[in-house]
């Protein structure tokens, strides 16, 4: 697991919730990337390329900060609501 500092987390967490606010259901990852970049762009996180956005979204995940779909495409901050019956979390799925 990769050292992330707590700004980074709590700014990815608030894009996984925006995300899901604007689409009215669980984003993909380039979803939550976009609207990461469109959103909080501004404070410095437009260094934070897609080829390593992935991986900390990954690692967040395994620090239950997420849950997803089976197949690792849809995150939500939240397995409760329509749709999410099958939503884990890490320590739930492993």
């Amino acid at each position: 697991m990769m050292p992330i500092p707590f700004f980074v987390k709590n700014t990815i967490y608030a894009a996984v919730n925006d995300t899901e606010r604007i689409l009215g259901r669980p984003g993909k990852i380039e979803e939550i990337y976009v609207v990461f970049q469109h959103h909080y762009g501004d404070f410095g996180f437009r260094v934070v390329p897609y080829i390593l956005f992935w991986p900390i979204l990954q690692n967040l995940y395994r620090e239950d900060f997420f849950f997803c779909d089976e197949e690792f495409h849809h995150y939500s901050t939240s397995a409760n609501g329509k749709g999410k019956a099958k939503y884990e979390n890490f320590t739930t799925r492993f």
